[in-house]
């Protein structure tokens, strides 16, 4: 700037001074006289003047030419950083590309949120490097053509100033001194100001390339740092991705382990159901053994009944010896008669009792009937998780226990009434007063023995229910979790759906 401003200096002054480019010989034909010596040594010292200027314009046209290619080489070094951003971006778009191909490779059967957003995050980023890129090479594609606009109409301007100072210098050679003089004044100041105001425009258009080399090297700058914090944000969802990955797969070995307990228990439950289906069988039997001695015992009491018929009528018979001895017959006899009634009676109350606990009998074989029935209920309830049976079976425990404290109140009071009955009867023996007795606590027994076994069929009844109660809330758990995992499942498949659409998009761009 320093030598055009010298430049531009020397050559105002040679305007000024009157210098042209004309020779002496156009100045003899064009003046028509010949010059003196005076005129003639003025002339070759303006036109060594105009050599120089012309001179000096020619360095400052040659400044130009380098200033030009400095200025072309600043702007091929900035299309050169341009191209090298977009290789780079390109290569790193590659990358991206090859990890997410990786990342898919590795995770295609179990995709989860966090490989969704992984994908995003590479989109993202990969789209704002794009455009990044984009306005970068958009803003040095403008710079670069309006610098090369601005550059060809200066030198075109420049070229058209000197074209224009030879035709004047010519021109102001020609005509007279003074005003010859004059309009290369007004000329000189004008190209002064020309060039004034050209190496203005020129600092100016310097300083503004340099801001926009500046601000081209920070946005490089910040996509770098951008492309770094993208590679952490990668890194960090990668090692979530990873943890995820890890506790799903405890998860699932845990739930594996839970429904193998739930197998465990279900069968350990249908052993438990078999088993108490053989002790009702047993129930059955033993049931139907107790029917049997309440038939012979029945047996009994009309044996008993019959043998002291035939002893009254034995009684009779033997009432005509004498007449003390009747009447003391008869007194016996009504004796007799009223113990026989009163036996008959207690006979008849004993064989009312006795159907009456046949009845019950049948009431309780009914019972266990409906108790093996409910047993069915209850393991078909286990298997489907129905909660219908548990009243009937805590009522039906509830049923039996009042039915043993009846029927063991019955049993007290008929064993009272036979021992009284038969302490009183007529040539009762204490030997069929032991035998009653020993059938009566024989049947007792069974009846104490059935009590027990329905104890400990309620018992069963409860730990099956107990049982059955903890499958059914484990059955509803893992039935929660298994819809759950079947949710996850579905919105994986979506989300791995999306995934492979947008995989193919960035394929296809």
């Amino acid at each position: 700037r320093s030598r055009r401003a010298t430049t531009t200096t020397t050559t105002a002054r040679a305007v000024v001074r009157g210098d042209s480019g004309v020779s002496p010989d156009d100045v003899d034909a064009n003046g028509g006289a010949a010059p003196d010596a005076t005129i003639v040594a003025r002339l070759r010292e303006e036109l060594r003047d105009a050599h120089n200027e012309n001179a000096h314009l020619r360095e400052e046209l040659t400044a130009l030419e380098e200033e030009w290619a400095s200025r072309s080489g600043d702007t091929s070094a900035v299309t050169e950083m341009g191209d090298a951003h977009a290789h780079e971006m390109i290569a790193m778009r590659a990358a991206f590309e090859r990890e997410l191909e990786t990342a898919k490779e590795a995770g295609i059967d179990r995709e989860r949120d966090t490989a969704q957003a992984v994908t995003d995050a590479m989109q993202h980023m990969l789209e704002e490097s794009e455009a990044k890129n984009r306005e970068l090479e958009e803003e040095l594609q403008r710079a670069t053509e309006k610098e090369e606009a601005r550059l060809e109409a200066l030198e075109s301007e420049m070229r058209e100033r000197l074209r224009a100072a030879e035709r004047i210098g010519a021109l102001s050679a020609s005509g007279s001194g003074d005003s010859a003089r004059a309009a290369a004044e007004r000329r000189a100041t004008l190209l002064e100001l020309t060039l004034e105001e050209f190496e203005k425009e020129t600092i100016e258009a310097m300083s503004d390339m340099e801001s926009r080399l500046s601000l081209a090297v920070d946005a490089v700058d910040q996509s770098n740092v951008a492309l770094e914090e993208a590679r952490a944000e990668a890194n960090e969802l990668g090692r979530v991705r990873a943890g995820l990955e890890a506790a799903l797969a405890e998860k699932e070995q845990k739930m594996a382990e839970q429904l193998r307990e739930v197998e465990e228990k279900l069968t350990h439950a249908q052993s438990a159901h078999s088993i108490e289906v053989n002790r009702g069988v047993e129930l059955l039997e033993r049931i139907a053994s107790l029917e049997s001695a309440r038939d012979e015992l029945e047996s009994r009491l009309s044996d008993e009944a019959q043998r002291r018929k035939s002893e009254r009528q034995e009684y009779e018979q033997n009432a005509t010896a004498s007449t003390a001895q009747i009447e003391r017959l008869e007194v016996s006899y009504r004796e007799a008669q009223s113990t026989l009634d009163s036996s008959e009676s207690v006979v008849q109350t004993l064989r009312d009792d006795l159907e009456r606990a046949r009845d019950e009998a049948r009431t309780a074989a009914a019972a266990v009937e409906e108790l093996e029935s409910r047993v069915d209920e209850l393991a078909e309830a286990v298997r489907s998780a129905e909660l219908a049976g548990d009243e009937a079976l805590r009522s039906a425990i509830e049923s039996h226990s009042q039915e043993r404290v009846a029927l063991e109140a019955k049993i007290s009071a008929l064993e009272g009434v036979v021992e009284e009955t038969l302490l009183n009867s007529v040539g009762a023996s204490i030997e069929d007063v032991e035998a009653m007795k020993a059938d009566f606590e024989a049947t007792l027994s069974k009846q104490e023995a059935k009590i027990q076994n329905l104890e400990k069929l309620a018992a069963i009844g409860r730990e099956i229910m107990a049982v059955k109660d903890t499958i059914v809330a484990e059955c509803a758990a893992l039935q929660n979790e298994i819809v759950e995992c079947e949710a996850q499942k579905d919105a994986l498949s979506l989300e791995n759906a999306k995934l492979l659409g947008r995989q193919a998009a960035l394929e296809q761009d």
